[in-house]
């Protein structure tokens, strides 16, 4: 099942970190604390995580911005585009055709 598409971060190579919204971040948390992942043709294990902006939006309004994050999405390429689905029990993300 398809949960959003998201062009990847020039940082997730550096952290392994990939921005979702709040909607994915929901429906990842559904799989448990940890879950399963495949990226990249590589299983893992991942998490969400939410924190509080610290970026210039933050002037103001507060809000928060939610990653799932794992080692294996070092090996994503920034500036493509990729879909987040959960297929069973994992979370999968696919890079998508140019």
């Amino acid at each position: 099942m398809l949960i959003e598409r998201r062009i990847v971060s020039r940082k997730t190579p550096l952290d392994g970190r990939l921005e979702i919204s709040y909607d994915a971040a929901a429906r990842l948390e559904s799989l448990g604390t940890q879950f399963p992942i495949r990226a990249s043709n590589e299983a893992g294990v991942a998490r969400v995580e939410s924190m509080p902006c610290t970026c210039e939006k933050a002037q103001g309004a507060q809000h928060v911005h939610h990653f799932v994050e794992s080692a294996i999405l070092r090996a994503l390429i920034p500036g493509s585009e990729v879909s987040v689905e959960i297929d069973g029990g994992t979370a999968i993300v696919r890079s998508e055709p140019a």
